[in-house]
């Protein structure tokens, strides 16, 4: 399965850090919670999907600091029916889903997840 990030724990956190200081306008810091919540969900769809044809990536701090997205993309996106409970499990716990047609005729799976920072009130 073609991956466009492989990362360790650590790579991921230092990258996910570095985005938060460069983008952010507030002082803010990594929800850990919510970094692991979208971590978990990666991984889901890592199992999910480990018998297609797609590409499963993920973006931090874009378009806003507060944003966590992953994105499964292929040209069949084929859910097997005995890992749908699973897939419905990861989609819970995303704060938003959307299913879209790409101009080069894959599709595309965009999951969404809203606080992966929070901002430093004094």
């Amino acid at each position: 399965m073609p991956e466009k990030y492989d990362m360790t724990l650590d790579e991921f956190l230092q990258a996910a850090g570095e985005g938060a200081r460069r983008l952010n306008q507030k002082p803010s810091i990594i929800n850990p919670k919510e970094l692991a919540r979208l971590q978990s969900v990666l991984n889901m769809m890592r199992e999910i999907f480990a018998a297609e044809d797609v590409e499963i990536t993920y973006k931090l701090f874009k378009p806003m600091i507060w944003d966590g997205w992953i994105y499964v993309r292929g040209k069949d996106l084929l859910i097997p029916p005995e890992k749908m409970e699973r897939f419905k499990e990861a989609v819970d716990l995303a704060d938003g889903l959307t299913v879209c047609p790409l101009v080069d005729g894959r599709l595309e799976i965009l999951i969404g997840f809203d606080n992966i920072t929070k901002t430093i009130k004094n």
